[in-house]
């Protein structure tokens, strides 16, 4: 009987079934308790997936042990006393921040970091703030100017207008340089060669909410609109980017403003970068 009563017992805990023990012995032990005993993986159920900023299971012996969830963005450095407070990631300031409930928040790449990323030749490697990524040409105020940079009350909105050719924002600019392209790798290089001897009129803004409207005039590929703040502002200020804009539409990109310095530019057109700056 005792023999039968435990061949019973293992078999229920073999096949995993739901009531493993008969009860006619006067006890039944839940499946659950042997669902318990099932051996897990440190990353299992890795609380990093829907809150970032939870206590990270796979530290094995000490919060500094070699984490066996690296390839996960939200293995954060857990020997920060609060590694939410300050982004373990500030070598490189545009880091993603593990604290944000999506890891690519901080990104000024937006919502698919991956796809035409301004950011760098392979937009997922490396720190898209290296380099001079964010460095505006020199402005120079330019009274004959043939095209106005300036805010135009429209419907109740703050309104910038920018007309984008190739290559050029003609209101940031103030003259038509009349490049003519065909491709992006054309502006690369039309830059490349030109971008010592163009400035950018000056745009200084107070705080508050703007719209960009942007227009696509004669260029023959679509183009787009990228604000951001420079340095470590990149990270901390806010910004407004898009593309989609084919030849002859418009679109308006609208953002609240705060204090510091930015540059504004388009990537998929690229042109120079033109600076804004913002004040209380």
């Amino acid at each position: 009987m005792k023999l039968r009563y435990f061949a019973l017992v293992a078999a229920a805990v073999t096949m995993g079934a739901a009531a493993a023990i008969p009860t006619g012995f006067g006890f039944r032990i839940p499946s659950a308790a042997y669902a318990a005993c099932a051996p897990k993986s440190p990353c299992a159920a890795n609380p990093c997936a829907a809150d970032p900023c939870a206590a990270n299971p796979c530290a094995a012996k000490s919060p500094c042990a070699a984490n066996p969830c690296a390839a996960n963005p939200c293995a954060a450095n857990p020997c920060a006393a609060n590694p939410c407070a300050a982004n373990p990631c500030a070598a490189n300031p545009c880091a993603a921040n593990p604290c944000a409930a999506n890891p690519c928040a901080a990104n000024p790449c937006a919502a698919n970091p991956c796809a035409a990323n301004p950011c760098a030749a392979n937009p997922c490697a490396g720190n898209p703030c290296a380099g001079d990524g964010d460095k505006a040409i020199q402005s120079q105020a330019k009274p004959d100017a043939e095209f106005a940079l300036n805010v135009q009350e429209i419907d109740g909105k703050n309104v910038i207008e920018i007309t984008q050719t190739p290559c050029q924002f003609l209101e940031s600019e103030g003259i038509d340089l009349d490049f003519t392209t065909t491709s992006a790798a054309d502006c690369e290089q039309i830059n490349t060669e030109t971008a010592s001897t163009r400035t950018a009129q000056p745009l200084t803004l107070k705080a508050g909410e703007y719209t960009f409207r942007v227009t696509n005039q004669d260029v023959p590929y679509e183009v787009g609109f990228y604000l951001r703040g420079t340095g470590l502002g990149r990270v901390t200020l806010p910004n407004v980017s898009g593309g989609g804009l084919t030849e002859g539409s418009t679109k308006d990109y609208t953002i609240t403003l705060k204090p510091g310095e930015y540059v504004y530019n388009c990537p998929l057109n690229p042109t120079l970068n033109y600076p804004l700056t913002v004040t209380s």
